[in-house]
């Protein structure tokens, strides 16, 4: 497992963490200080990392887009054999 660590966590836990045998880096490192929580779930999740992070509403942006990815994507019906399934007037 990969860790990601955010900015508001000092760039001191990379050390730490590695010590202890994970793989770590801090975002400090790999992106701008000033990135949106959903720009850094995307770089977690392309690269197979989680987030640690001290930001208690850390992700609702990212939770909001995920969420409304999903209501926005078709629904497939099992009947269909996967053709896109649209609600009619449900």
């Amino acid at each position: 497992m990969k860790l990601l660590v955010d900015m508001n966590l000092s760039p001191n836990w990379i050390s730490v963490l590695r010590d202890s045998g994970w793989e770590a880096v801090h975002w400090s490192a790999v992106g701008q200080s000033d990135a949106r929580d959903l720009v850094i779930m995307a770089y977690a999740a392309s690269n197979d990392s989680v987030v640690m992070t001290h930001d208690l509403d850390f992700g609702p942006e990212a939770q909001r887009s995920t969420d409304s990815n999903r209501r926005s994507q078709p629904r497939h019906d099992r009947k269909t054999s996967g053709r896109s399934t649209a609600s009619h007037g449900a």
